[in-house]
């Protein structure tokens, strides 16, 4: 539907006509106004370039009333797209367009602010700053902010202006706490890493005061339990000694004594044969 709209309008009035550029802007501001910032940031830049081609036209002709009321359009379109790029949280490109903004409005409502514009931008490209200095003490300065601040366009572009420095403020606050929480969980973490690696140390470590009783009581167990073997060997008699043996033999020789079959086995000596 708005393609269709904005194909009418182009075909009612021309593709590169002002009535085109205002009604685009509306559309822009309505999709701005919905969240569509994308769409509206096209719509805007399309308007300022009609603008653009009208504003070059009418300086051609010598038509300098109307170069001016289409660089203070301009200029509100160049608003516009300021706007929106900061909704879109690009302040450097809001911050180009608003200073391209204010040179326009410069061009627009100031007489040969053209020419002074022209002349700020060269020093600007040179880097200069003596020769910028002295572009501005040729001119009256308080003069011309008187007949800039009677614009509203230029007032509210101005509020733009330190609404985008307090939201570039905020973001380098937000960025340094967020960066300075971030260091501290790391510092943190690092901490409890250095922990966790002393406590496996000190557990696998064979020197510790803990293992060296463990190992002592160890050998008292084992020593005793060896005094108290021997201790009831001792004390047993020979006449007990042989009556055990004898019935162990007893039971153990059928196992001992039984030949081992010859599919198990081949025969590798004499004496294996002679027996089998």
């Amino acid at each position: 539907i708005m393609a269709d709209t904005i194909r009418e309008l182009k075909e009612q009035y021309g593709a590169n006509s002002p009535a085109v550029a205002e009604q685009l802007n509306s559309i822009g501001a309505e999709l701005q106004c919905q969240g569509d910032v994308r769409t509206a940031l096209k719509l805007h830049q399309e308007a300022l370039a009609i603008l653009d081609w009208n504003k070059c036209n009418a300086l051609l002709f010598d038509f300098c009333e109307k170069s001016k009321q289409y660089a203070i359009d301009m200029a509100t379109t160049l608003r516009r797209i300021g706007n929106v790029l900061r909704e879109m949280n690009n302040f450097v490109g809001a911050a180009e367009v608003y200073k391209e903004c204010l040179d326009t409005f410069l061009e627009g409502l100031i007489e040969g602010g053209g020419t002074l514009k022209r002349k700020l931008l060269e020093c600007e490209y040179k880097k200069d700053p003596g020769s910028y200095q002295a572009v501005l003490d040729q001119v009256d300065r308080k003069t011309i902010g008187r007949i800039l601040c009677l614009n509203p366009e230029f007032r509210e572009l101005v509020l733009d202006i330190w609404q985008l420095f307090r939201e570039m403020q905020c973001v380098k606050f937000v960025g340094q706490n967020a960066a300075s929480s971030r260091r501290r969980r790391r510092m943190s973490q690092c901490a409890a890493m250095e922990k966790n690696l002393k406590n496996a140390v000190d557990s696998l470590s064979l020197t510790t005061p803990s293992s060296e009783e463990s190992c002592d009581e160890d050998m008292k167990q084992r020593q005793l339990h060896r005094t108290t073997l021997c201790k009831s060997y001792a004390s047993t008699t020979s006449e007990d000694f042989e009556s055990w043996t004898q019935c162990f033999w007893e039971k153990e020789r059928g196992r001992f004594s039984r030949p081992r079959p010859l599919s198990r086995r081949s025969l590798t000596s004499d004496e294996e044969y002679d027996y089998y």
